[in-house]
């Protein structure tokens, strides 16, 4: 029977006693529980918003650690290149990478010229793209091919800084990364 009933009768409101032993009022309902239920869930959902939070900064730092990881990959790449251009081919260094394949260059073979271009690496192949010297410095455009599938190729460019006579590779400055997009 509702409390607001004209069949009701005056008086006190009756009083019932729980299982528990507690008074409590006829009619009226527990608010105990849809309060805990609800403290719950915004307890659940805090937690829910400082896990994913979580997730997503830890996905941010392998894909930093990642790139990071290939510009190291490119820079021992350009090493590498740089180190067989000074140890066997030195005349190339002057020239752009055009002139590289032209016949009457004594001091390599053109089946050497395509091994220079290509090399391994621990994360899989490297090849040259694009060799321009200029007044005593030099700009290499190399990319990275990974052995993995899902990863993209990654470019980047050098500088290179020839000095001496004969010309010499003296230092190497990374000059930025292309594909980085994700």
């Amino acid at each position: 029977m509702p409390l607001d009933s004209p069949l009701r009768r005056p008086g006190p409101p009756l009083l019932l006693r729980t299982r528990a032993g507690a008074l409590h009022r006829a009619g009226e309902r527990g608010f105990v529980l849809p309060l805990a239920i609800s403290a719950a869930l915004v307890a659940l959902l805090g937690s829910l918003s400082v896990q994913s939070a979580a997730l997503q900064s830890r996905l941010d730092q392998a894909g930093r650690l990642g790139l990071r990881h290939q510009e190291d990959s490119l820079a021992a790449a350009a090493q590498q290149l740089v180190g067989r251009l000074n140890r066997l081919h030195p005349c190339l260094l002057p020239l752009p990478m055009a002139d590289w394949s032209m016949e009457g260059l004594g001091c390599v073979a053109p089946h050497q010229v395509e091994a220079l271009k290509q090399g391994l690496h621990d994360d899989g192949a490297w090849r040259l793209l694009d060799w321009h010297p200029g007044q005593g410095s030099a700009v290499a455009l190399l990319e990275l091919v990974p052995a993995s599938q899902r990863l993209r190729p990654r470019r980047a460019r050098f500088a290179v800084v020839l000095q001496g006579e004969p010309l010499r590779a003296q230092s190497l400055r990374l000059l930025g990364l292309r594909g980085v997009e994700p």
